[in-house]
């Protein structure tokens, strides 16, 4: 017994100078290379199946929820009956209802987002039909206009892992007019700006914004009438941010506006020291004064 003891002992000696010996040296560094390279490849395995899982459970969340939307419209539609009161009040309900459900599908993303492994030639074609019918609710949430960059950060955010590059947003918008899309336009301004609009966001409706806003500034000016005068002349006045606020659009975006109307004759400007002003144009109420003859 001590014999065999003895035996057991010596062979686990043995054994743990081998593995001593196989953790030293440059042996040991490869193959504590090797267990660690194994052990990233069972983690990346663990990581890529459960992402696949939330890949598939979130295109299920679509699906429900674009079948609960369609439910909740046929049942809106049912239960209006005769009563035109009652017709007003479901169409309101159906309305929030929709919106909110617009505004959940936006927040989980593009379901099958177009790639150019799917779509191959007609990629480009196929974007830009996905973007197009993703852009309205985007748009409908910042004032109906947004900068190409922002359209290339919000797109990618819906598509999740299938990301596009900023040369294929741009190719995208510019395909909108010879497929026919009409919801929404592109637009390069004068200085250069890109943005995507919505379809029935026009020149002449933002030109009548402004002047709007600088009426109400005139009305609401309470000064006496000793300073009248002057209190017309400054509160008439907008830069880039009052027409930001006005329009409901980034500032970048409302100077354009602004350079737009003063293209227009609707607005002048006054370039000051540190900002730029634009006033209604008052020019066009002066009347031709005949030069006297000499």
């Amino acid at each position: 017994a001590d014999q065999r003891a003895t035996a057991a002992a010596a062979e686990r000696d043995r054994m743990t100078s081998a593995t001593r010996a196989r953790h030293a040296g440059v042996g040991g560094a490869l193959h504590r290379q090797k267990q660690e390279a194994e052990k990233d490849e069972r983690v990346l395995g663990r990581a890529f199946t459960d992402m696949s899982e939330v890949m598939r459970r979130a295109g299920e969340l679509v699906a429900l929820a674009e079948r609960f939307a369609t439910a909740t419209v046929r049942k809106s539609e049912k239960t209006v009956g005769s009563d035109p009161s009652n017709e007003d009040r479901k169409t309101s309900e159906n309305d929030a209802a929709s919106n909110e459900m617009r505004e959940m599908l936006v927040s989980l993303g593009i379901a099958s987002p177009v790639t150019k492994a799917s779509a191959g030639a007609l990629y480009h074609r196929q974007l830009s039909r996905q973007l197009a019918d993703w852009l309205p609710q985007a748009l409908a949430q910042n004032g109906g206009i947004l900068a190409l960059p922002d359209v290339f950060c919000l797109f990618n955010r819906a598509r999740g892992a299938e990301l596009v590059s900023p040369e294929d947003v741009l190719k995208a918008c510019q395909l909108w007019q010879s497929l026919g899309i009409k919801n929404v336009q592109f637009r390069r301004f004068d200085s250069g700006v890109l943005v995507a609009h919505a379809a029935d966001r026009s020149d002449d409706e933002v030109c009548a914004a402004l002047m709007s806003a600088t009426r109400r500034k005139n009305r609401g000016d309470d000064s006496s009438s000793q300073n009248e005068n002057v209190n017309e002349t400054v509160a008439s006045r907008m830069d880039a941010f009052a027409a930001s606020e006005a329009l409901g659009v980034p500032p970048a975006i409302a100077r354009e506006y602004l350079v737009m109307a003063e293209g227009h004759g609707i607005l002048c400007r006054d370039e000051g020291p540190d900002t730029t002003w634009f006033y209604p144009n008052k020019f066009a109420e002066f009347s031709a004064v005949e030069p006297r003859g000499g």
